[in-house]
């Protein structure tokens, strides 16, 4: 399979910027977490915040690049012969790679009471053993164009799961085609990100459900379950449960049902998004937010639980948190049961929801990413609610029929200018409330999908800008830069054509992917 290099490791842990060549004075001197090293950053004015990818790092070993020299500065790292002070110091003695000058000669232009091992004389750099409080200070120095901390490297660890029904098979290309295969990074699996899965609630009392969402799996830490039952309409004043907290008829006898799904839709929800066998975030924190009124298989889903159930989110999850929407409004049918597109936002409102888009448009402005289905009834997106709100990231659904190499739009999904992407939603494998697999077709299991890859791309970029700014947490809230600068290496343009084939000229034509990369 082609794969696609989705995102590049940031090369530099630190940016240098002015000061004077003298040393200046270092914070305590011990070792520093990087983690503290951003803190530092983001008090001390002239030096540029770090970022880190989180990889293993190697206590004390620092690659440190300079900077170019101006035409009438001397080099500080000399070509070979050039040695500055041949008596005192004597040429580089390495057999390879010989510089013009000794690494003693280094740390005493340096004036670091760390010890140079290595000089990389074609990039200008050095090798050096030193503590994090002298990166940081040698981070000031104007010479100083980087300092990386050394780190261990690896082939990112990768799982196949054969015959993942065509959905997931689909997803891990960059183009369109199958190969009865999904194939994931398992370091780029939503581990520490936060779905809310705003649904019929989550079936707790089948084992096999339950299991799909435990860790220790596919090598993954067995850390315990990643659920968490969260809030449910029929119970608005009982505190979520416990992170991991096994729900059981004996602790929600006060709350009979509590997030219990009775329907079936929630749980083939979760599963898409999260579910260790067909979902895309497969460590990614679940949290079960039940809008569905009693516990019936034909419950009552209103415009009130529904407005209520996402504020509670907008209030209640933390910044960076995603949360997956799979309702909404539906146009009416006519006698022979075809269904009557809106043209417009019609009064009284019959298609849209004042109170639904307010919420959805909340719980964005609070830095909670809203993944919403773009709906099912092949009407213009722009006219329903909530999948006209701007600010939604709306997801429309495709079909497994691969036109002309292409991604077709399934027969039944929105179009128009508010879907922002698309993803498979025909015929997809999830799992059901009895614990069983089954095919199921909706944009309702295209936007989980899509909330499960956002999850991974936000774990991803935390893992390079450091856990003290994690991206996700940092750009949610920001309008111009949510999914541009965190989606964009996810998602692929011109692949999405109309059912027929033909080229699409009334929606983005945008596929979003979690291509598997070996490399960060």
């Amino acid at each position: 399979m082609k794969k696609t290099l989705l995102m590049t490791a940031i090369l530099s842990a630190l940016s240098a910027s002015g000061a004077s060549y003298a040393a200046n004075p270092a914070p305590e001197d011990r070792e520093y977490t990087m983690e503290e090293i951003v803190t530092l950053a983001n008090t001390t004015p002239d030096l540029k915040k770090p970022t880190d990818n989180n990889s293993k790092r190697i206590k004390d070993s620092y690659i440190v690049i300079f900077k170019d020299p101006i035409d009438n500065e001397t080099p500080l790292i000399l070509p070979a012969g050039k040695t500055k002070n041949t008596a005192k110091y004597g040429d580089s003695t390495d057999a390879a790679g010989a510089t013009g000058q000794s690494k003693k000669e280094v740390e005493e232009t340096l004036q670091t009471n760390g010890k140079v091992i290595s000089i990389f004389e074609s990039i200008n750099a050095v090798h050096m053993e030193i503590t994090s409080a002298e990166a940081l200070r040698l981070s000031k120095d104007s010479r100083v164009k980087s300092i990386e901390q050394d780190r261990t490297l690896s082939m990112q660890g990768a799982y196949s799961i054969p015959n993942p029904g065509w959905g997931a098979d689909r997803l891990d290309e960059d183009t369109a085609m199958l190969d009865n295969d999904y194939t994931f990074d398992a370091n780029s699996t939503g581990k520490n990100e936060d779905i809310y899965i705003v649904d019929t609630g989550l079936n707790w009392a089948n084992s096999n459900v339950v299991g799909q969402f435990v860790t220790g799996q596919f090598g993954f830490p067995n850390t315990g379950s990643r659920l968490q039952y969260a809030y449910d309409v029929n119970y608005p004043n009982q505190a979520p449960f416990a992170p991991g907290v096994a729900l059981t008829t004996t602790n929600t006898a006060s709350v009979p049902n509590f997030a219990r799904d009775c329907v079936g839709h929630g749980t083939s929800v979760a599963s898409a998004a999260a579910g260790i066998s067909v979902g895309m975030a497969k460590t990614a924190n679940v949290k079960i937010v039940k809008v569905a009124s009693g516990c019936t298989t034909d419950p009552v889903l209103s415009l009130t639980n529904l407005a209520s159930a996402i504020n509670w989110v907008a209030t209640h999850a933390p910044k960076g948190a995603i949360l997956n929407l799979s309702s909404g409004m539906q146009a009416p049918k006519d006698v022979n049961d075809n269904y009557i597109c809106a043209s417009a936002i019609n009064t009284p409102y019959t298609t849209t929801s004042p109170g639904v888009d307010a919420a959805v448009q909340a719980a964005y402005n609070n830095g909670v990413a809203v993944i919403v289905a773009a709906g099912n009834d092949n009407c213009n997106a722009a006219f329903y609610s909530p999948a006209k709100v701007t600010d939604a990231f709306v997801v429309g659904a495709t079909t497994y029929s691969l036109l002309n190499g292409k991604d077709a739009k399934a027969s039944f999904s929105r179009y128009g200018t508010t879907i922002d992407a698309f993803a498979p939603g025909e015929s997809v494998v999830v799992m059901h409330s009895d614990g069983s697999f089954v095919y199921q077709s909706g944009t309702s299991f295209s936007a989980p999908y899509v909330a499960g890859i956002l999850a991974n791309a936000c774990g991803d970029y935390d893992s390079i800008v450091g856990p003290v700014l994690p991206a996700c947490k940092r750009l949610v809230s920001n309008a111009a830069g949510t999914f541009t600068y965190v989606m964009n290496p996810r998602i692929t343009s011109g692949t999405v054509t109309n059912t027929d084939g033909t080229v699409m000229t009334n929606s983005p034509s945008k596929f979003v992917n979690n291509s598997y990369s070996p490399f960060f």
